[in-house]
């Protein structure tokens, strides 16, 4: 998931919600 956040640009929302899921 981590590659895609890198290609979407790391700047949409995403991110948020994968840093969420990464700290459980």
């Amino acid at each position: 998931l981590r590659v895609a956040v890198l290609i979407f640009g790391r700047s949409t929302p995403v991110e948020l919600d994968f840093s969420q899921v990464e700290k459980g």
